[in-house]
This record gives C-alpha cells, sequence and structure tokens, in this order.
C-alpha cells in the first residue's frame, strides 16, 4: 500500500476546516494509477493547477530543452534586430527576451 498524508500546518488552521489528507493507493496499481492518484492528492491539498502530470523519458526532456533553448536564442536575435541604435550607432537597447 502507498500511503501519502497531508497534515494542515498549524499556522494556517484558522484559514481552513481541513486538518488532514490521507490516501491511499494499492501496491497492484500501475504507474500512471498511482500518478492520477498523486494529481488527485496535490489538488486535494491545495494546489491548483490546469493540466496532467505526465511521464516523459529523458530524452524527451532533453528534446523539450533543446528547443526551449533555441526557440530563446531566436526570440532574442530577433527582438534585437529591431532595437533602437544609440548615438554611437550601437544597438543599446537589447534585452533579454523570455519565453
Amino acid at each position: 500500500m502507498i500511503k501519502l498524508n497531508y497534515t494542515v500546518p498549524a499556522d494556517e488552521e484558522c484559514y481552513t476546516a481541513m486538518r488532514t489528507i490521507d490516501m491511499a493507493v494499492n501496491c497492484e496499481a500501475n504507474l500512471y494509477e498511482i500518478i492520477e492518484v498523486f494529481s488527485d492528492f496535490l489538488k486535494a491539498s491545495g494546489y491548483a493547477f490546469d493540466g496532467q502530470i505526465e511521464l516523459i523519458s529523458k530524452e524527451e526532456a532533453k528534446d523539450e530543452a533543446e528547443d526551449k533553448a533555441m526557440l530563446q536564442a531566436i526570440a532574442e536575435h530577433y527582438f534585437n534586430l529591431f532595437a533602437e541604435p544609440d548615438k554611437d550607432g550601437a544597438k543599446g537597447n537589447t534585452k533579454d527576451v523570455e519565453l
């Protein structure tokens, strides 16, 4: 049996009537069922998110990081192309762009 437990901190008890959350998952559950229960546990504990928890391979994670870095570099390059040149002709308004 896999057990998930959350206890509301004493200094936050005045904000909620809830005191504890206890959830248990059958050991025979597959990984996706465990992730679903964990997602429900997070939401019951007060974490709000619109979406789902997913498993991705290390290779997929590496590809996503590389794609994000490339998009970041492209965005900064194009933003800086249109920056206003200063009085010496240098483009002084360059700026980091966050995606």
